[in-house]
């Protein structure tokens, strides 16, 4: 909420430098013009702020994925009577494996991208890095991209050149672990039944077991289409040029 109140008042500023004021008074009430140089190292440097924040968020999203294999290696190694099964060590590999691709996403991708297409085109996160050697695309041209990469590095150097030469893995990864996530759940919701009927029991273990994956990796994409909403170069920049060029 502070950077979207932050980012309202910067734009009214930019949006200033390219007004004609009708009289004294709406200069007096307007807020202070800033001149090229000044919106360029003001958008700089709130841009910089913004990723340093996504990129501290993301240490925090890569606990979710490591806190919840907890239970799954404790069910392997130590499982309860009633689930001293097969069943129970397939849903756990599962499991694990759902929660090793989401931690990988999280550390190898962008903060603001999802690695769905889909996603990443609705909030917007695409346009800034992509696939194509225009010099302009969706008002941000090279040199924004360029200052991106360069910041991107001095900030964390194990995800540089992560977005512009993805591997296959990559690029198919969130669909596996999404289709990991349905055959979790899938196989708790199979132990349950199972342990149901031959303990007669209504316990739900097996079904939450089979179902954290796809929580965790929803509320990872959840955050990261949050991150990709607020995004000042975006945002300022597309403002910037806009009123440059009339």
């Amino acid at each position: 909420m502070e950077r979207h109140i932050n980012l309202q008042t910067t734009a009214a500023r930019l949006r200033k430098t390219f007004q004609y004021p009708t009289d004294e008074s709406s200069l007096e009430n307007s807020p202070e013009a800033l001149d090229e140089e000044e919106q360029e190292t003001l958008i700089t440097t709130l841009a910089t702020q913004n990723e340093t924040r996504n990129y501290q968020f993301r240490q925090f999203l890569l606990l979710l994925p490591a806190i919840s294999s907890i239970p799954y290696v404790i069910f392997i190694f130590f499982p309860p009577r009633s689930f001293r099964t097969s069943t129970t060590y397939v849903l756990c590999l599962l499991s694990l494996s759902s929660l090793a691709s989401t931690a990988f996403l999280v550390w190898r991708t962008d903060p603001s991208l999802t690695g769905i297409p889909v996603l990443d085109g609705w909030t917007g996160a695409a346009s800034a890095f992509p696939l194509t050697s225009s010099p302009s695309y969706g008002g941000i041209t090279q040199d924004d991209r360029d200052r991106r990469r360069r910041r991107r590095s001095s900030l964390s150097a194990a995800t540089i050149g992560a977005l512009d030469s993805s591997s296959p893995l990559e690029k198919y990864l969130p669909y596996l672990n999404g289709s990991l996530c349905v055959l979790g759940f899938l196989t708790g919701y199979l132990q349950h039944r199972m342990i149901e009927g031959r303990y007669h029991t209504t316990e739900m273990s097996s079904v939450w077991l089979g179902v954290l994956p796809s929580i965790i990796y929803a509320a990872v994409l959840v955050a990261k289409v949050v991150m990709a909403g607020v995004d000042p170069e975006r945002e300022l920049g597309a403002l910037r040029y806009e009123f440059k060029g009339a």
